[in-house]
């Protein structure tokens, strides 16, 4: 599905490519704290689906829907704090 195509396109370099521009914009448009969660607070959160995914071998929709709205949720929050 939609899924296998999201992972085949999650390469290293793309991601890598999507996390410096991240930083780029936010550099620009957060304060240096708020850049500073939003970067770390996103793995500290999906981290756990991370080992979850590993656990039961494997990935679907369900679990890249919920990375994506845990990952957006603790950006937000990381900015957030830093308000």
């Amino acid at each position: 599905g939609l899924g296998a195509l999201f992972l085949a396109g999650a390469t290293l370099e793309n991601t890598l490519v999507a996390l410096g521009c991240t930083v780029l914009a936010g550099f620009f448009l957060a304060p240096f704290w708020g850049l500073l969660a939003a970067l770390v607070l996103p793995p500290l959160a999906l981290y756990p689906l991370y080992r979850l995914a590993r656990l039961v071998d494997g990935v679907n929709g369900d679990f890249l829907g919920a990375a994506v709205v845990l990952g957006e949720l603790a950006a937000g929050l990381g900015l957030v704090l830093a308000l």
